[in-house]
Formats: C-alpha cells, structure tokens, sequence
C-alpha cells in the first residue's frame, strides 16, 4: 500500500480511476528519459554507468523499498573507488540519507503499527527522501572521476590514469 516512491500516493489514489494508466505511463517517461540520457553520457566508465543506472532505476521508479536499495549500494564501492569525494562529505551525505529514510519509516510506522492514516506524510516524507537521493547522486557524479575502460573499443585499463606511475 505505500513505500518510498514519490509517485505511491498519487498512483494509491487513482488505482481504481480510469486515469492509473496513464499516471503509471507517465510516471515511467522520467525514469526512462534518465536511464538513456546517462547511458549515452557515462558510458565510457563501466562501474560509474552501473551504479547510476541502477541509483536512477530504484529512485525513479513507482515502487521503491528498503531491499532495492542493495541493488545501487553494493555497487557503490566499486564507484567510489575513483572518486574525489573527502570522508567529511561521504559521512555528511550518509547521515542525511539515514535522516530522510528514518523520516519516511516514522511515518510508516504510524500506518503500519499505529493504525493511524498518515499516507499524505509517508508520501511527503517520500518527497523530501527523493530530493536527498537526487541530491547524494548529484554529489557524487560532481565529485566522480570519469575512467573509460574502453577507448575505441579497445580495454585500456583498470586503474584510473592518475593512478599509474610515471
């Protein structure tokens, strides 16, 4: 009945409206428009496409839980592996996302457990969960150092360049 998307409330709403299937249309179109625009930009570093993709594959999409958040986690060390990013921000950037989640399951709880109808704050509390994974993915693409593993379809390396010894 509820979970982390931002499109859960108005899609709970509508299910049984003659307009779901064109919300659930059209809530895919961002989601789809993403996944191409970032595959066609980052394609070049495999391990920074691969977690992108699936980073805006779980947020976008209109069902989200706690599980698919494995799917973009367990690839995030293999991106962070060349990135430019200080322990200060990445501590900043988990504690926030940690505050954003506790938000939204404090409001589910209140569904859930409580037995009260708080599906407008699980939904808002949704919003603001949204707008820090936006804004985490943000950072971290700003701070990514991009290494294409393939150069005109040949494997170049694995380290990134900075890396090598002169």
């Amino acid at each position: 009945r509820h979970n982390f998307s931002v499109y859960f409330y108005a899609l709970y709403l509508s299910w049984q409206s003659v307009w779901s299937g064109v919300l659930a249309l059209a809530a895919f179109l961002p989601q789809a428009l993403l996944l191409l625009a970032i595959a066609l930009k980052l394609y070049e570093d495999i391990a920074v496409c691969c977690f992108a993709q699936t980073f805006v594959f779980v947020t976008f999409n209109k069902v989200c839980t706690s599980q698919y958040f494995l799917w973009y986690l367990c690839l995030l060390p293999v991106m962070l592996a060349w990135t430019r990013l200080t322990v200060r921000q990445g501590l900043a950037l988990t504690f926030s996302w940690m505050c954003a989640q506790a938000c939204w399951l404090g409001c589910a709880y209140q569904l859930e457990f409580a037995g009260q109808n708080s599906f407008l704050f699980i939904w808002i509390s949704g919003l603001l969960f949204f707008i820090v994974n936006i804004a985490i993915f943000s950072v971290l693409l700003i701070q990514q150092r991009i290494s294409p593993v393939f150069t005109n379809g040949q494997f170049t390396h694995i380290t990134h360049q900075s890396d090598k010894k002169e």
